[in-house]
């Protein structure tokens, strides 16, 4: 699996964790994150409502599940559309595991450099998709300038991701 980038808030008071504790559940929090995932997309905003679970046949993977499975919502934005790939804004309103990879990989999507993925290219003879981060998160709140002196990640991923995935 490709790891994600982002920030992690730690609570330093009792306090301030029952305050993000409060924010989280009552979804006052919003989570932002961008990918570039595999294809085309007709639609500029779509929503991707389904449950989520553990693979009935590998435990360790986590997919889209007919019956049973945990209530997951996903939406999306695409922010622009290349040959082979869009860049995409992703705001989950639940917090399962892997949520947004699952719910792309659901519709034929997956994100970009996932092992799925480039083990379906090298045996197509063909390695398009490069092995780098292709998912970053960035802090509601904060702007894209604000965020890009921080972290310095989204612009260099889409970039580098994209380069890599054009150059092959």
């Amino acid at each position: 699996m490709v790891n994600t980038s982002g920030i992690l808030v730690v609570a330093k008071t009792n306090e301030a964790h029952l305050s993000l504790a409060e924010q989280i559940k009552e979804h006052s929090v919003t989570r932002e994150y961008f990918c570039l995932a595999c294809g085309s997309f007709p639609e500029e905003r779509f929503t991707a409502d389904k449950p989520i679970g553990r693979h009935p046949k590998d435990r360790k993977r986590m997919a889209v599940l007919q019956t049973g499975g945990h209530h997951a919502v996903t939406h999306f934005h695409v922010l622009r559309q290349y040959e082979g790939c869009a860049l995409l804004r992703c705001r989950p309103e639940t917090g399962r595991t892997h949520q947004i990879r699952v719910h792309l990989a659901s519709i034929g999507r997956p994100v970009v450099a996932e092992p799925c993925v480039r083990r379906k290219k090298r045996q197509m003879g063909k390695k398009i998709c490069p092995d780098r981060t292709a998912v970053t998160r960035r802090p509601a709140g904060l702007y894209p300038s604000e965020y890009e002196r921080i972290h310095g990640v989204f612009r260099a991923v889409a970039s580098l991701v994209f380069q890599g995935f054009a150059g092959h």
